[in-house]
This record gives structure tokens, C-alpha cells and sequence, in this order.
């Protein structure tokens, strides 16, 4: 028999994202219609930061490290997501997404000065098409969780987020749904803070 053909050469740039036929949004980037943020500041300790980063980031090549004690928990939700391209728009979907922001410097390792950028350590989101094609193929981890926030003018003022959790580790216990955090100003409807941001314009 003929001899079995040589094995094609290595990849010589960035691999190639294969877009699956089972994703229902397809290949990023993606264009976000009508968007909300709401930006939460939490304190936060350095010493813990710096352990987050020397876990998940210090692992060769740039050095990363925390600039301020504080990590922004970001409440954001779209009415709108879908394909910025428009020969690759599939289809539309409604998403919020709810995750901790950690802002970081880093040095590139190259001696070429300073860089900023953001950490997301925990992702939570409202659907299965989002956890499965956004920045996982980055290597973010998102959640698919119950998360919930004011929509429109005269909702209360509140942002929770349930998510699975196992209660108690290594003890055989089963993994549940519970209450990870809410976020609340009493007192207040979503058109009392346009009224307060707009006094502040």
C-alpha cells in the first residue's frame, strides 16, 4: 500500500475559531442594543487581590497586580444581543450578565512600560447561549445563575443574584440553589436615581 500521507504542518499564527452549528449566536464580537450598566464599588483587601492574581494570572510572562483595595461588582443587562456581523446574525437574545471586576496593572514583561486592564474572577449570567459563547472562549468562567435587576422606570432600586453553591465541602453534600448576594437602596425606584443623576448633569 502507498505509504500514509505526512502530517500537515504546525499552525503558524493563532488558531482558527471554529463556529459549531449548535450555538445559537455564533462568532463574536457582538453588537448590545439598549444596554444598562449599574457600577457597585466594593472594599477589598490588597493582600487577597494579590493572591487572586498569583493564582489565576501570575503563571509566566506578564506580572499582574491589584492598583486600589476596591473591586467593582457591574450589573449589566442588554435587551438586544446579537452577531455584529451582519452575514453571521443568526438571530437576537435578551442577556444580563452580573460579575466582579478587578482592575489590574501589569507589566508585559517585554520592558515596555505599564498596562491596565480587568479581571473577571466570577461571571453570572441569566441564559446557557450566553455561559457558552462569550468570553469562556478566553478562558472566563461564567456561571449560569437567577440574576435580576430593575428594567424600567418605577422598578425598586435592588440586584440579586442566585447561584449553585454546594452549603458545606467535603461532607457529601449536595449542590443547591441559594442566595449569593443582593444589592439594594431603600427607599427608591429606578426614576427617583435618573431624576438625581439628572439634577447632577
Amino acid at each position: 500500500p502507498p505509504p500514509p500521507p505526512p502530517p500537515p504542518p504546525p499552525p503558524t499564527g493563532p488558531a482558527k475559531f471554529i463556529d459549531r452549528d449548535g450555538d445559537p449566536l455564533g462568532l463574536q464580537p457582538f453588537l448590545a442594543k439598549d444596554a444598562t450598566t449599574h457600577w457597585f464599588f466594593l472594599e477589598a483587601d490588597m493582600g487577597a487581590l494579590q493572591e487572586l492574581c498569583d493564582r489565576y494570572l501570575n503563571l509566566g510572562g506578564r506580572t499582574y497586580r491589584p492598583i486600589v483595595p476596591l473591586v467593582a461588582f457591574v450589573c449589566a443587562d442588554v435587551e438586544k444581543l446579537s452577531p455584529k456581523d451582519p452575514l453571521r446574525n443568526k438571530g437576537w437574545m435578551p442577556e444580563s450578565d452580573y460579575a466582579f471586576w478587578v482592575p489590574l496593572v501589569y507589566e508585559p514583561g517585554d520592558g515596555d512600560g505599564l498596562g491596565f486592564g480587568w479581571f473577571n474572577p466570577y461571571m453570572f449570567v441569566d441564559t446557557g447561549v450566553a455561559a457558552n459563547g462569550g468570553r469562556e472562549i478566553y478562558g472566563m468562567t461564567k456561571s449560569v445563575s437567577q440574576v435580576s435587576g430593575p428594567k424600567h422606570v418605577g422598578d425598586p432600586l435592588t440586584w440579586r443574584v442566585a447561584t449553585q453553591v454546594i452549603p458545606t465541602l467535603y461532607t457529601g453534600s449536595e449542590v443547591v440553589l441559594r442566595e449569593l448576594l443582593t444589592i439594594q437602596r431603600d427607599g427608591s425606584s429606578l426614576e427617583a436615581l435618573v431624576d438625581t443623576w439628572a439634577s447632577t448633569a
